[in-house]
């Protein structure tokens, strides 16, 4: 006889908490994939599967009774990136932001990194299982170096001497006048807007 309690140890993983019918929180430690009755070490005592602690499955104060969610200690929120902003991987490679998705909810992927669904914390696994690809930093926005401003060699004065030019135009338009000057082969041309 099987009772359903809704519970599957095999859905945790090392380090997740639980919580027992007496209240206590503990911690799942591993599977013991060659048992076929008791499947799981919780804190240190053995469970079937469905969180059981006693073989005839009677109500008993150690059964687990809730599979709690995994907490994330890694710092990370990706809903703090921009998209192209670079993420370290756990693996040491440099992965880039793409963008917040529509694909699951706040406990599932909810994030694009180098086009792969992660969690909101950088994990990659839903289950927060550690992975070579959970993002484990998010490295600051590269700013584009400023251009130089380029030096001027000359002036407009060096050019032309506008006190005494050859010859000075001035061609009305529809929203100001053009003005140029002529000094020998060289002319000077600007436009003056009216407000």
């Amino acid at each position: 006889m099987t009772i359903e309690t809704g519970i599957d140890l095999s859905t945790c993983v090392p380090g997740q908490k639980v919580k027992l019918r007496n209240g206590t929180i503990v911690q799942y430690k591993h599977s013991i994939p060659d048992d076929k009755l008791y499947e799981h070490d919780v804190n240190g005592y053995i469970y079937m599967n469905n969180g059981c602690y006693r073989i005839d499955q009677r109500n008993d104060e150690l059964d687990v009774v809730e599979i709690l969610p995994m907490e994330s200690t890694s710092g990370i929120d990706l809903n703090t990136c921009v998209p192209g902003q670079k993420l370290r991987l756990r693996n040491g490679d440099i992965a880039e932001y793409n963008c917040a998705t529509s694909v699951g909810n706040a406990d599932t992927y909810t994030q694009s990194v180098d086009g792969y669904a992660y969690m909101n914390d950088g994990s990659y696994w839903k289950d927060r299982r550690e992975s070579d690809l959970d993002v484990v930093e998010i490295l600051p926005i590269e700013e584009e170096p400023a251009k130089p401003t380029p030096e001027l060699t000359h002036s407009i004065t060096d050019q032309i001497d506008v006190t005494n030019p050859d010859h000075v135009s001035i061609i009305p338009h529809e929203h100001g006048v053009t003005i140029s000057i002529k000094k020998g082969l060289t002319t000077i041309s600007w436009r003056h807007y009216n407000h």
